[in-house]
This record gives structure tokens, sequence and C-alpha cells, in this order.
């Protein structure tokens, strides 16, 4: 539910810094659910790589 809600709040974000803020705090998100083993490495690894994107697409 958390990382459904950040991934909200990056694609709604307007404006570079917010959207880079918002997908630095669901990355984070990821990053700890991957730790504590809620999601598998490679599922985290997507995840990110689809976060990244986000930012690409500002620029």
């Amino acid at each position: 539910m958390d990382l459904r809600n950040l991934l909200r709040n990056a694609v709604a974000a307007s404006g570079e810094g917010e959207v880079t803020a918002a997908v630095d705090r669901l990355r984070g998100k990821i990053d700890e659910r991957r730790r504590e083993g809620s999601i598998s490495p490679g599922y985290a690894r997507r995840l990110d790589a689809a976060a990244a994107e986000l930012v690409a697409g500002q620029t």
C-alpha cells in the first residue's frame, strides 16, 4: 500500500524538483522493502528502474 501511494505521489508531482523528491522517497521505500524481504531483489530492481524513468521523463 505504501509503495502504491508513493508511486501515485510521484506520478502526480509537478516540476522537476517535486518529481525528483517524490521519486527519491519511492526509491528509498523500494530499497527498504527489499532489505526487509517484503519484495524480491529482482522485483525491487524492476521497480527502481521504473522509478528512475519517472525522473528521466522530466528532463
